[in-house]
């Protein structure tokens, strides 16, 4: 079963901004409209995400309605994530002067880990390095960056491509940033454009997307190809428009 493709490392709302690169300021929030369901089909199997918000905005519940849920709760500088079924596993993220992730700690006792992402100019991600007492020493990853799109990562030894449909401006609803701020509840990077495709350790995906008449993805088909097999997953993303 393929889920969600992790890009290594987001508000669920609509940029007001049409041309914000990486390095500028985190997407501002859309008043407007908000993402509140993601449906995930694959074949036969589907299940759907359903996304809540507090008062000023913020994801504060993700629930795909199979019994896994996840809560967010915020303070000036830190993004508290639990695990809903679970009394122990959380992780913390502690945001930087510019509101990206300046750290990441995962707990999951009696194990802690920890990502810290490192900064040109405290907005542009240039590396980050994850320590765990699982693994001998720590491990470091290399951003880089092509015109406002990350184009190449390089970690653990291998190197990962990205490529980008620069007639498009990047929504929340793309992997990047959904997966972002689902697992961290903020940014460590912004792209410029949608993601088209990526590439590394014998897997690739493909990715089409659909808009409504304003513009919003509505769906994303995600071609992908591995060393066992290909298919196609489809998002279906539903939106709570406030005029």
């Amino acid at each position: 079963m393929k889920y969600f493709l992790i890009v290594p490392f987001s508000i669920l709302l609509i940029s007001c901004s049409k041309n914000n690169p990486s390095g500028s300021t985190p997407p501002a929030q859309d008043s407007t409209c908000q993402l509140i369901s993601v449906k995930w089909v694959y074949n036969s199997i589907l299940f759907t995400t359903n996304l809540t918000y507090n008062s000023a905005g913020k994801l504060s519940k993700t629930d795909d309605g199979l019994g896994n849920s996840t809560s967010y709760t915020y303070s000036d500088d830190q993004v508290f994530i639990k695990n809903d079924t679970s009394s122990t596993n959380r992780d913390t993220t502690t945001l930087n002067n510019f509101g990206y992730t300046a750290q990441f700690n995962v707990h999951a006792p009696p194990v802690i880990s920890s990502s810290v992402f490192y900064y040109v100019s405290d907005t542009i991600l240039d590396h980050s390095i994850f320590t765990s007492p699982l693994i001998a020493s720590p491990d470091t990853t290399v951003f880089i960056f092509t015109d406002g799109d990350l184009t190449t990562m390089v970690a653990g030894g291998m190197t990962y491509t990205y490529t980008y449909y620069t007639d498009q401006a990047e929504q929340p609803a793309d992997f990047a940033i959904y997966n972002q701020i689902t697992a961290q509840g903020a940014l460590a990077y912004k792209n410029k454009h949608l993601t088209k495709s990526y590439s590394g350790n014998s897997f690739s995906s493909t990715y089409t997307y659909s808009f409504d008449a304003s513009g919003k993805i509505v769906s994303i088909a995600d071609h992908y190809t591995n060393s066992q097999s290909s298919g196609t997953v489809t998002y279906y993303y539903s939106y709570a428009c406030h005029l």
